[in-house]
């Protein structure tokens, strides 16, 4: 039987993951025309940082944020770290809105 309570660090881990979206150039299509040299465009990219926590024993993820920059993600997991070892497992649980299961 799992252990059921006690410091929130002996449950979970913070981590942060890069996500990068590559969103390609655009077709400009013509009626008529079977092949043509399609203009030369840089695809563009969305990159998003995800908070996420790990369950130690199940290894489940669990998504806490996106961001859109790095510093503000940084910040995060650093308020995530610190509740981590001052809070209980149930006192996080209820802070952050999740439950395990």
């Amino acid at each position: 039987m799992r252990k059921a309570f006690g410091k929130a660090e002996d449950f979970y881990r913070v981590r942060l993951i890069t996500i990068k979206e590559e969103i390609p150039p655009e077709m400009d299509w013509k009626e008529g025309i079977i092949y043509f040299k399609p203009k030369m465009e840089k695809s563009k990219s969305l990159t998003k940082y995800r908070v996420e926590l790990i369950e130690i024993d199940t290894n489940r993820r669990i998504s806490l944020e996106d961001f859109s920059e790095k510093d503000l993600a940084l910040k995060k997991i650093e308020e995530v770290q610190f509740d981590l070892s001052k809070l209980t497992k149930h006192q996080f649980e209820n802070k952050y809105n999740f439950f395990s299961e």
